[in-house]
């Protein structure tokens, strides 16, 4: 045998081996003899939604893939080809075989459901936003935001804490905001700790609040109370005749405001917080936490959760929310509400 043809040979075997180890051999003849292809080579999702993608006839282990979205803002990809849609537009979800560096691609459009339309589950887990103190200049852009996740929340507002006639002043961005799905409730007229007012004053601040709400949005069966500081009696309770709202998360983001690491902050006490059933408390009245919101919206939603108004919640595990009686979060969660239906 000429050197030339021996070390020729040598090579062929060494490449060989290689591949061999590279990929276990079973998935190498899988690989080599069948038609490998994604599943799906397009997807549409709804915000919230999840999807699995896969490669057919592969024979590979998912730790042999490694899959990536080219925006994960938009929709994220888990390491088993679970997708889930974040955000209105298009992305486009790669798998890779690791062994041999074929890709396999999928293009992803996520649209944002009606939320008018949109129904919630009570069998998967649900978690309501409030935000207090609003409206103010910040308000606009969170709504932006709540918008393009397709996600709605409860508003707490005050007429004259942050400035004067506050609800009139914001009419139409009110009715924008009630149009598309959010919850508009009450938080006093001008902020005070209702347990250190009198009757009178309680009925003043609470009736003349939601005065100012339905002007701008119409009557209401209910409009939600919040007290300012979370502070009720047995006399506020009385005079509010609606039910009171408090929270099961502080995100403390009033604690943070300004500063630049506030979004991490605020995401470090949720994280540690976010339950099933809760209501989230925040202020659209902090430019910082209404930034913070677009990051923890598609965490959320990236967790599993529904992202909904309090009412929402409370319909859709079955609750009815009586006058007078205080919520912290909702009774029901998804595991309890599957056992019982």
């Amino acid at each position: 045998m000429s050197k030339k043809l021996f070390k020729l040979l040598s090579l062929l075997l060494v490449l060989a081996m290689s591949i061999s180890f590279a990929l276990p051999l079973g998935n190498v003849d899988a690989y080599a003899k069948k038609k490998v292809k994604i599943n799906k080579k397009e997807l549409n999702l709804v915000t919230g939604e999840r999807k699995k993608l896969k490669l057919k006839n592969s024979g590979l282990a998912d730790e042999e893939i490694t899959w990536a979205s080219s925006n994960s803002a938009v929709a994220r990809v888990s390491r088993h080809g679970n997708v889930t849609g974040l955000l209105k537009g298009e992305t486009t979800i790669t798998a890779t075989v690791n062994a041999t560096g074929k890709k396999y691609e999928c293009h992803v459009t996520v649209e944002v459901p009606n939320p008018n339309e949109r129904v919630i589950d009570p069998t998967k887990p649900i978690i309501a936003l409030t935000f207090d103190d609003g409206p103010s200049i910040y308000t606009e852009g969170l709504l932006e935001t709540l918008n393009s996740y397709g996600v709605t929340a409860t508003f707490f507002m005050c007429n004259d804490n942050c400035g004067s006639n506050l609800i009139p002043k914001y009419a139409d961005l009110i009715r924008a905001m009630y149009n598309s799905g959010n919850e508009i409730a009450n938080h006093t007229m001008r902020h005070p700790q209702l347990t250190k007012c009198s009757s009178s004053k309680m009925e003043e601040e609470i009736g003349g609040n939601r005065d100012k709400i339905e002007s701008v949005i119409g009557e209401q069966d209910t409009v939600l109370l919040r007290p300012p500081y979370g502070s009720y009696n047995d006399t506020v309770k009385s005079v509010c005749v609606t039910p009171i709202i408090l929270w099961s998360i502080d995100t403390e983001d009033w604690k943070v405001k300004g500063q630049s690491n506030a979004t991490d902050k605020i995401m470090e006490l949720l994280k540690k917080e976010a339950k099933d059933g809760g209501i989230i408390l925040m202020h659209d009245i902090h430019q910082t936490s209404c930034e913070a919101v677009k990051t923890v919206v598609p965490w959320l939603i990236s967790q599993g959760y529904q992202v909904c108004s309090v009412s929402e919640m409370f319909e859709a595990r079955g609750i009815t929310l009586e006058n007078g009686e205080v919520y912290s979060k909702c009774s029901v969660t998804a595991e309890q509400y599957n056992s019982q239906n």
